[in-house]
Formats: structure tokens, sequence, C-alpha cells
């Protein structure tokens, strides 16, 4: 029955695409009218649009026969034309001109792109303006975009020595769960990350928020009805474009660090050579706080972290219509999970009486490396493509004091999880007209997790102990997962100042876990004046569960020991499906003042969770039945001129979800018994956030300032309680110093993480899937940081 609703889904997701091409192509129709036109677009040779370049058409004879100039998208057209070969010339001061034949044919519309090359080096003061949009903005279609510029990135007191995760944190709607990662206000839907428009496969044992955010040359936070073209995490898309080799302005090095025993050094390069483009970072870290400690001291016990990040970008200029880019990364994570003192012992050991818990070190190693290679181009007809081939290992190793764990807990688990990732991923959009953008692409991967754990427990009746010599239980396995994404989307300007985005996907995920869906999109966007934009939208996501999971045979390898669950069962996860509403507006005043205001709703099924529900720091997949999720959200920004800027974030958020129905085994039986007829929150859930920062610049000094509020974990039986409400404060203060005697410039900074050295328990070791050890948050810490150019570097931009 499963399988024919399935095929019958996929029979009416055909008809759609069918129905939308057919649609599409009366458009072209009617668009073209019969009469044939040339269109084009010219560009630097940086892919820039330029604004007001003189475009000539030629006719093969040599005559004149139209001039026109380019739009500020750097798009042109010539209209009624007979059909012939033309010669299309562009002219721009400080440009060399550039030269393309186009061939117009009877009902056709030619397109053509033109790269210039400038006359002189392309300097950053050229492309700064473009890299400067507003903090928080309306995409068109309906998508809510929040925009980090590099700017924006180092003006956080941490600024490119702190992570991808904290620069999250000050986007509206992000939520701080236990280990410092954002959620987003969908919780459950997490993150999605995209480099240069490539997807990033989420597996659970990678989170690229852990990496410096210094190869990112701006983040674009997507939240919102998505249109047709994401799929899978939902919830947001982090939208990563990297630094360029004419960016990266020669090469620098730098050095990061203070109190908590912090070393963090760094070293960027890049540059171009005729068409060739490359850029490559790296640092290493170590610090005496990698993890949230159970204890309120700044010096917690064996929770050092080691970690190293490295990224590299190639992109060559193959021809004036296409180029080549290869893009990879590596992060590499040693740490401890720090140590809670004074803990009476649980279980007896042989031959160990007496073992401290402020003694007991485990430790967790995580990795992984990626690698994107992707073309990118226009096809004949005007089809803007990107095509990429992605290859993804991580691997996570939790590694237990054997003699602790037994001790405290009566378990001792030896965890290793792994993935390796193939796949591509293709997108293309086709301009129809001034009305229409057909969209079309596919993803598609396959991966092969490795799944091993070696438990030593103790034999048990009832939960007694029974003997103090510990036995081995050995549980390995090995997945073989693919997932597979078909979409066809529409934007469309029926009248001036309105967008709507039409579309659908179709998703399938075959392997141990199977399942399938068709998800209808459907947003809109409207100019109402050159201040206001009202936005709204509907979507239906397919959100599969991560590939590292407990199979059902699990448990039954624990009964009668000391780590024995009380209920003995553990369904697999499954693939939810989520039905999303949002309805907002944005408005800009005169002097600088940016506000908008966000609603949403949403219903779903197998509802996804994450949770840590063992010692380690590895979360476990889990599904509700049913789940709802509504609040709103409000953001404001604030530019007076280049001296001052802030800006503040408001959400609210209600996540609830009912009936356990797959990793049963995680829960106590009486909360089992009461989520089976009530709604919880869920485990991560805070029902107030809040973010806002400033910067200010004074005679050359820069002063900024980051604040981050929640109102509290859910903590208790079915998390039907709270903790306290918190607030951090962190700050910091920067110069740039020119014409320093034998470097010439350097970039300082002082930081303050904590700036009021508040002492603030994040959760007490209860709730669901929050663990069962207490964390505190971070106490106040006084960090340094100066970066200087390598010796025959250019003298860029000054670093705030």
């Amino acid at each position: 029955m499963k399988k024919t609703c399935r095929w019958r889904l996929q029979v009416a997701a055909l008809a759609v695409l069918v129905f939308a091409l057919a649609h599409v192509s009366a458009v072209h129709a009617q668009a073209t009218g019969g009469r044939p036109a040339l269109m084009g677009m010219v560009k630097d040779s940086l892919g820039r649009p330029l604004e007001g370049v003189l475009v000539q058409l030629d006719a093969r004879s040599g005559a004149r026969v139209a001039t026109t100039r380019s739009e500020a998208s750097g798009a042109f057209s010539f209209e009624a034309l007979p059909p012939g070969t033309y010669a299309v010339v562009a002219h721009a001061r400080g440009f060399k001109p550039a030269i393309a034949i186009a061939t117009v044919v009877a009902g056709r519309a030619a397109r053509v792109q033109l790269s210039m090359e400038s006359q002189e080096p392309l300097s950053l003061k050229l492309s700064a303006p473009r890299l400067r949009p507003a903090r928080n903005a309306v995409a068109p279609g309906g998508v809510t975009a929040y925009h980090f510029s590099q700017q924006a990135i180092r003006e956080l007191p941490l600024g490119e020595n702190g992570t991808v995760n904290q620069v999250l944190l000050q986007a509206p709607g992000m939520i701080q769960d236990s280990t410092g990662q954002p959620l987003p206000r969908e919780m459950d839907d997490a993150l999605q990350y995209r480099i240069n428009g490539v997807m990033i496969p989420n597996v659970q044992v990678l989170d690229l928020g852990q990496l410096s955010p210094r190869f990112a040359e701006s983040i674009d936070v997507l939240t919102g009805a998505l249109p047709a073209e994401y799929g899978y995490r939902t919830g947001a898309v982090v939208d990563i474009h990297t630094r360029r080799g004419e960016i990266a302005n020669g090469g620098s090095v730098g050095y990061f660090g203070g109190q908590r025993e912090t070393v963090q050094p760094s070293f960027e390069y890049g540059g171009s050579r005729g068409g060739l483009d490359y850029y490559a970072t790296g640092y290493f870290l170590h610090n005496v706080r990698g993890v949230n400690p159970p204890t309120p001291g700044p010096d917690p016990l064996n929770d050092f972290t080691n970690q190293g990040g490295s990224f590299l970008y190639l992109s060559d200029l193959l021809n004036t219509d296409t180029s080549i880019s290869l893009i990879g990364a590596s992060f590499v994570h040693d740490f401890g999970w720090p140590a809670t003192p004074d803990q009476p012992q649980v279980f007896e050991l042989s031959n160990v009486p007496v073992y401290p818990s402020a003694h007991v070190s485990d430790t967790e190693l995580e990795q992984t490396h990626f690698g994107i290679l992707a073309l990118k181009g226009v096809a004949p007809g005007g089809i803007d493509y990107q095509l990429s081939l992605f290859s993804q290992y991580s691997s996570l190793s939790f590694h237990p004091d054997f003699a602790g764990e037994l001790i405290f807990n009566g378990l001792a688990a030896r965890v290793f999880r792994s993935s390796f990732v193939n796949g591509s991923q293709g997108d293309a959009s086709w301009h129809l007209g001034t009305q229409h953008t057909l969209g079309f692409g596919y993803y598609f991967d396959v991966e092969n997790a490795e799944i091993d754990d070696h438990a030593y427990t103790f034999p048990a009746i009832d939960g007694v102990q029974t003997s103090t010599l510990p036995f081995l239980i050995v549980d390995n396995h090995n997945l073989m997962q693919s997932m597979y994404g078909l979409y066809v989307q529409d934007r469309w300007q029926p009248l001036a100042g309105l967008t709507v985005d039409c579309g659908v996907r179709w998703d399938e995920l075959v392997g141990f876990i199977g399942g399938g869906q068709v998800s209808p999109r459907l947003g809109a966007s409207y100019q109402l004046d050159r201040a206001t934009t009202l936005h709204a939208g509907a979507a239906v996501y397919f959100v599969p569960p991560p590939t590292e999971f407990l199979a059902t045979e699990d448990i039954d390898r624990f009964v009668n020991t000391t780590a024995e669950p009380g209920i003995l069962r553990n369904s697999p996860p499954k693939p939810m499906a989520d039905y999303f509403f949002d309805l907002g507006m944005r408005h800009r005043f005169s002097f600088g003042l940016q506000l908008g205001v966000d609603g949403f709703f949403e219903l779903e099924r197998d509802v996804l969770d994450e949770g840590q529900f063992g010692s380690s720091l590895i979360f476990a997949p889990i599904n509700y039945r049913l789940g709802r999720i509504y609040g709103a959200e409000a953001t404001g920004s604030w530019q007076l001129r280049d001296s001052l800027s802030a800006y503040v974030n408001f959400t609210y958020t209600v996540a609830q979800a009912s009936q356990v129905v797959s990793g049963q085994f995680n829960f106590d039986p009486q909360e089992f018994s009461y989520i089976a007829s009530h709604y919880i929150a869920l485990d991560q859930g805070q029902l107030f956030t809040t973010s806002a920062g400033l910067a200010y610049r004074w005679h050359g000094f820069v002063a900024t300032s980051a604040i981050t509020f929640g109102s509290g974990l859910r903590t208790g039986f079915a998390n039907t309680a709270m903790m306290p409400s918190y607030t951090q404060v962190d700050a910091s203060i920067g110069r740039t110093f020119d014409g320093v005697p034998m470097v010439g410039r350097v970039d300082a900074r002082v930081s303050v993480v904590n700036l009021l050295d508040r002492i603030y328990q994040f959760h007490n070791g209860s709730g669901i899937g929050v663990g069962s050890v207490p964390q505190y948050m971070s106490r106040r810490a006084l960090y340094f940081n100066f970066k200087v150019p390598l010796p025959g570097a250019s003298q860029g931009a000054p670093t705030p």
C-alpha cells in the first residue's frame, strides 16, 4: 500500500513538472511573440555586473544597427531585429572592449554574455560597495536573508578568531543549545550549509559551524518559505561565499591568544594570475575550555581542546562564459570531556576500590575533510548553470576513561562513527523574457556509514550489580544510504514590485531508512513602496534523519546489565514532513534605520529531534509522531554614516511535540507514558532569545560589542520546567597602525568574553536529550590579537 501511494506521488510530481514546463513554454512563446530579439549581460572579469556600459550592435557588413547601455544588473537587450549574425561590442572607461558574436533566429531570443577586462588591477575599493547590502532584507520571492559581510564578521568581538557558530548566534531566530551551537527557530529542521551555492552534506558528525569564519567573504542566513531548490535541512540555510584571490590582497599572518591558555596562530594567502584565482587559509587553536563544564569556576578539569582548520579555493576562467573552481577544507578537533569532582561512586570495579570523579578523563576526536569541484557558466540559449561533484569524509571517536565510566555510570563505551559521502548537484536558471525565470536542478549522494560500539558493562539483575568484573559487548554496523532529489520552479514578476516563486521538488531516500515526498513551494514578496516590502509563503519540506543511529537489535544485548534501558524498544528513525507558513514585512526609514517583523507556524509529522543521552558528546536521532511550532521574530538595524552601527534581534518560539515513535529506549518510562498523551516542549527550546550588537569608529579605533540573551533551556520531568535566563556581553576595541617599521601595517585588537563575569548554569543535567551532566557558560576571559601582512603583500583595506 505504501509503495502504491509513493508511486502515485511520483506520478503526480511528474504531472506537475510537465504542466510547469508546458506553462513556461507558453509564457516563452508569448514573451517572444515571434519577434527576433537579442539579450545579454555585461560583467567584469570577476563576474560582477557593470552598469552604464555602451553596447553597440553591428551587422556582418560592419554597419551600425543599434546602441544601448547596460542596466544596474548588467543586462541589456535589442528588440525587433531581423534574423542574421551580429557583432556585439561593449565599451567602458577603464576596461578593454569586449566582443561577442550572436546569431538571431526567427522566433527565438539570442543571448550573449560579455566579460570586460580591466585596464588596471581590480581593487577592493571597486568591489566593496557591492559587498555591503542591508543586514536584513527580503529576497525576491519572500525569503528573508540576513547578511553578514566580512566587515560585519570582523566587527564581532572575536572577529575572524571566533567560529561560524558565534557569527550565526547574532542572526535573528537562532537559539543557542547546550553545546554552544546555534539552532534555527524551527529547531528540528537543523541548518543547511552551502559554500558558493553547493550544499554540504549534513551528516551528524559534521559541524561546519566550528570552523573559523576567516575564509568567508560573506555569510547569508536564509529563512522563511524557501524555494524548491532548497531541500533536506531547511530550518535555515547558511549560504557562505568564500574569499577570493583579488579580495585576499596578498597574504598575512596573525596571532590570537590570552587567558585559558589560548593560543591561535593563523595565516591567509591569495592572489590572481590571468584567469586563475587562488586563496588559502589555516589556523591552529589550543585552550583549556573546549566544552561547557559542570563546574562554575573559570578553569575546569580535563576541558582542553586542540583543533585546526584549513581552506583552499582555486578558480580558473576557462573562457568568457565558463569557469571551473575547486574547494577543499579540513577540520580536526581533539578535546576532553570535563570531569565532575566529588561525585559518589555508584558501582564497584574489581581491583579499583577508590577512583575520584575528578580524575575521570574522557576524550573525543572529530575530523571532517571535503572537496568540491564546480563548473559554472552560461550554456547556449542563455541558461545559467552550475554543476558540481563533491566528496566528504567525517569521523568521530569517543575514548572513555574505562575505570571512571564503569564506576560512575556502569557503562564504558568506545564509540566510533564515520561517514563517507560522494555525490553531485546541478542547478540552472533560464530567463524567459522579463517576467519569468525558470529554475531546475538535481541532487544525489551515496553515503557509507560505519557505526562501531565496543561497550564494557557489569552483569545485573533488576538493575542490581551482580559482579565486579565487566564484560565486553561488541556491536558494529556498516550502512549504505542514498538520497535523490529533483526540482523545478518559476520566479514570476506579474506586476511591478511583485515577485512570486512557485515550484515543486521530489525527494527519495533509499537504504535502511526509506521514504519519499513531493514538496510544493509558494512564496511572494511585494515592494509596497521604496521603503516597505511585504512577504508571505507556504512550503512543504522533506527532512531526512542522519544515518548514524542504533539498530533495534542493539538494545537486547544490554538486558541484565547495569546499562539496561528502562524501555526495551528502539524503532529506527523516520524522515520528517514539515508544513511551514510564514508572513512578514520590512521597512527602511530615511535615517538609516531598518525594522522587520515575521510570524511563522508549522505543523509536523514524525518530528525529528536529536539529543545527547549518554556520557559522550554524541547525539542520537529520535522521532515524535506529531509536532507544532509557532512564534514571531523582530529585527532592527541602524547605520549612522560610517561611525556608528547597531542591530538587535528578538525571537519568541514555542516548539512542542507528542508521542515518541523512534529511539524509545532513550526515555524514562514515566516520561515516555506522559509524552504519549501530552505535548511537551522540545529539549533545546527557549521561549525568548535576543541578540544585539554595536560598532563605533573614532579616530581610527573601532569599539564593538555583542549581547546574547536566552530565557533558559527546558529542564525537569518531560521538559516541564525552565532554567533561569542568562545574558552574556562580549566586547572588543581595535585599531590599524600604518607605517610600522619593518612591517608596514599592524591590525591589533583586545577582546573580552563575558565582560560582566556573570556566573550562570546553562542546564542542570535534567530534561530530555540535554545530557546528564550540568553545564556552566564561559567565565570572563581577556584576549589579544594582531595581524601583519606577509613581505611583499599589498596593503589592502584595514581590519576593524
